[in-house]
């Protein structure tokens, strides 16, 4: 959600190393992304971010709230929304099978990294 591209691309090599299911993958950033799409709501119907992001269940651990706070800051619920129907649209891509898990999983993750760092320029 930080626009990242090189943790990004050492997240996945370290994912794919393990054997990572690639539809595991997606469906983690598909929770996170839910939770930031959560706290976004919450924060526009006036809830500071902070509180939002405490407010979350399940909880975010301590050391990631501030993170996660600010990436609300730069995400919209609308592009949040957007990234999680991406994720879902890859996870049934990798479901449907016929092409590379991985590469279907890299390329919607690197896409919403980029959109990220569009959106914060």
């Amino acid at each position: 959600a930080d626009g990242q591209i090189d943790w990004l691309q050492h997240g996945l090599e370290k994912a794919w190393s393990e054997s990572q299911n690639a539809v595991m993958v997606l469906r983690g950033c598909q929770g996170y992304f839910r939770q930031l799409l959560g706290a976004s709501r919450a924060s526009q119907a006036g809830t500071p971010v902070a509180q939002a992001v405490k407010s979350l269940r399940p909880p975010v651990h301590f050391r990631l709230q501030d993170k996660m706070a600010a990436q609300l800051r730069v995400w919209t619920p609308d592009s949040l929304f957007d990234a999680v129907n991406r994720l879902q649209d890859a996870e049934l891509s990798v479901k449907q099978g016929g092409g590379n898990d991985e590469i279907f999983a890299g390329q919607a993750l690197l896409g919403i990294c980029l959109r990220r760092q569009k959106s914060g320029r």
